[in-house]
């Protein structure tokens, strides 16, 4: 592996069953999903639009970035990428495909940055696995590090395969992904609950919208949520 390298915060790395679980498909996990974005035209365009919004200068934050295949797509449009995860081993692979980016092992919930010093933060497929409980002070924690006028971005899965997203499943628990075995809760963020949630802390709601899933070859079958919000100045 080549690149940066990896910043643990002084805390030290998360522990839970969740970084654990990537480390171990982190290979697999690249393979498989570190193009997927050639296949999803809907989601090239969200993130377009989400780059075009992100004030400049500034650190753009792709959490929970796995091996940032979003970070890289949006350090086309010249955003300074810094991936943020759990999973070491995805950090190492972020590394190699956002090479001029920074890697730094955190959780979500609990930020290693000052308030108010991050322009953007691009949340695809993260939130997932915040429960409902941890949700609101999740976002809070996002808000303290967003500066003034910059913008949080979410994608989620708004449903389990078959599920109308009127009558949504809260949480599915996986124990095995890409051949291996893990621990893994999934929560499923219609984008209604995702959008209310950050106007109840005061962001302005940009644009919250779903579609329904792709081919099956290129992705799972459940419906996805997207979710574009300004902090307010």
């Amino acid at each position: 592996m080549c690149g940066r390298g990896i910043i643990v915060p002084v805390n030290g790395p998360p522990t839970d069953s969740t970084r654990r679980s990537y480390d171990k498909i982190a290979n697999a996990y690249t393979a498989r999903f570190g193009r997927e974005l050639d296949d999803k035209p809907f989601d090239r365009e969200f993130l377009d639009a989400v780059a075009d919004s992100v004030p400049r200068p500034g650190w753009c934050v792709d959490l929970g970035s796995g091996p940032s295949h979003i970070g890289a797509y949006l350090a086309r449009w010249g955003l300074a990428i810094l991936n943020v995860d759990t999973s070491h081993e995805m950090l190492r692979h972020a590394s190699v495909l956002v090479p001029d980016g920074v890697q730094v092992q955190a959780d979500m919930r609990a930020l290693p940055f000052a308030d108010r010093s991050i322009a953007g933060i691009i949340a695809f497929y993260s939130l997932i696995h915040i429960s409902r409980t941890e949700l609101m002070t999740t976002l809070v924690e996002l808000g303290r590090v967003l500066a003034k006028d910059g913008v949080v971005a979410v994608a989620a899965h708004a449903a389990p395969p078959g599920n109308r997203t009127d009558q949504p499943m809260s949480a599915l628990h996986v124990e095995e992904m890409l051949s291996e075995p893990v621990d893994l809760d999934f929560h499923f963020y219609p984008a209604e609950v995702l959008g209310g949630a950050l106007r109840s802390l005061d962001f302005n709601l940009v644009r919250a919208t779903e579609r329904d899933p792709y081919d099956t070859q290129v992705e799972a079958q459940t419906r996805r949520a997207y979710v574009l919000a300004r902090n307010r100045p």
